[in-house]
């Protein structure tokens, strides 16, 4: 059982608690024939702590549909100096610092591809139109945590970029395949997929649930001014888990645990793009 789900189930036991206290003075105050109910002092302060602990219960509930961002790079100084070069290399466009941080061994999909020549032919390295200097840029803006990767080879501590990857749902219910994360602050939901359209609500850091068949698709025909993402919407259609608010977030605020994410790995004492890779 996660956090938000442990000081949920912590506020409703002390409320139900507070209420079972009262209840067993009034049954015993009734049975007995005698006035044993506390004074009112005493009955003013379970008043104001049954109120406090609703308050918590509520704030509890709201918290455990959102996924706060995270950046954990500075626990560790060597992956730090790692990422800043791989932002600076990917500023710059230069291939030849990227090719020398990937693993030989890299995983590029579910298919089994795997190795430097399967990556550069993935990402069409050798193109000028190569996506891949916007997407990794795009998913370490974002932060990344300390995780586990696995493949059927080895099982090591890593780092995965972007934080989302590693998302907690709020309950068992959800289906991992169509929950997303709202990656900003007030971000504006819309009545329409259009910049234009009325603006219906602010969402921040929202788990939300995503209605792909009805979202839109990047119609974009630039070819250098994008990323590539799992399913390439534009406007993506969602709704909040408590199904208060439903309309269209744009592409830049939105982002599946699905999608594309970077695994980092430190291979004998450097730091080694391990996996690329999106889907399940």
């Amino acid at each position: 059982m996660n956090n938000r789900l442990l000081n949920k189930f912590y506020y409703k036991l002390n409320f139900g608690i507070l209420l079972c206290r009262i209840y067993i003075l009034k049954f015993l105050s009734k049975t007995l024939n005698f006035n044993i109910l506390p004074n009112k002092e005493k009955l003013y302060s379970i008043f104001f702590q049954i109120i406090f602990t609703l308050i918590l219960l509520q704030f509890a509930s709201g918290q455990s549909n959102k996924f706060l961002p995270k950046n954990e790079i500075h626990k560790d100084s060597s992956l730090t100096s790692f990422v800043c070069k791989l932002q600076y290399a990917l500023v710059k466009r230069d291939k030849n610092f990227i090719l020398s941080v990937v693993d030989k061994n890299i995983e590029n999909g579910f298919d089994g591809s795997k190795g430097i020549e399967e990556f550069k032919r993935v990402w069409d390295f050798d193109s000028q139109n190569s996506k891949i200097w916007l997407t990794i840029s795009k998913i370490i803006s974002m932060g990344g945590v300390f995780t586990d990767y696995n493949n059927e080879k080895e099982h090591k501590k890593s780092f995965v970029f972007p934080y989302v990857y590693d998302i907690t749902l709020p309950n068992d219910n959800l289906d991992i395949y169509e929950i997303m994360a709202i990656t900003g602050e007030n971000v504006n939901l819309r009545e329409k997929p259009d910049v234009s359209s009325k603006i219906i609500g602010k969402l921040s850091y929202d788990i939300v649930i995503c209605d792909y068949d009805n979202s839109i698709v990047n119609s974009s025909t630039d070819s250098n001014d994008d990323i590539m993402s799992w399913g390439n919407k534009q406007w993506y259609k969602v709704k909040t888990l408590d199904n208060s608010k439903q309309g269209y977030i744009f592409k830049d605020f939105i982002w599946s645990p699905n999608d594309y994410r970077m695994f980092l790995s430190k291979i004998n004492g450097t730091w080694k793009i391990v996996c690329l890779i999106t889907g399940d």
